[in-house]
């Protein structure tokens, strides 16, 4: 993972160097609400609504929606950001990872982030084990 925008910056105003060139970003979520992740997904959110206008920027996001947090471990709900699901994506492995994830604080927090495109603060900083969880055992 690269932490910091010189590398889009980079990598992006090198395809003015070529009439035909395509930059592809594709990317989940992550833990980093300050980065050019966020950045690109709030301008993309704006062009999708129509209050942005980019002629050369091709949008497609696959999240779950902001009320669906509630139910994150709901695989119907996971359709809207794997849209491959059975495809692609093996449904098992959804189902192991989010059967990890009820249990283990930064295994949800990966699985929100990684299967369903969602931003997780501090993710990646998770503890395996809460302190809260270890006093009530």
């Amino acid at each position: 993972m690269a932490r910091g925008r010189a590398l889009f910056d980079s990598l992006a105003s090198s395809c003015s160097k070529r009439a035909d060139s395509l930059f592809l970003l594709v990317t989940t979520a992550g833990d980093d609400e300050a980065g050019v992740c966020v950045e690109i997904l709030s301008f993309l959110e704006r062009v999708l609504a129509g209050d942005a206008e980019d002629p050369g920027f091709f949008c497609a996001l696959y999240t779950i929606d902001p009320d669906d947090i509630i139910n994150w471990d709901d695989e119907t709900v996971w359709q809207k950001a794997n849209p491959s699901i059975g495809v692609t994506v093996d449904p098992r492995v959804l189902r192991e990872e989010c059967a990890r994830g009820r249990q283990i604080p930064g295994s949800k927090a990966n699985f929100l982030m990684k299967h369903l495109n969602v931003f997780v603060q501090g993710g990646s900083e998770s503890p395996l084990l809460n302190h809260a969880d270890i006093n009530a055992a």
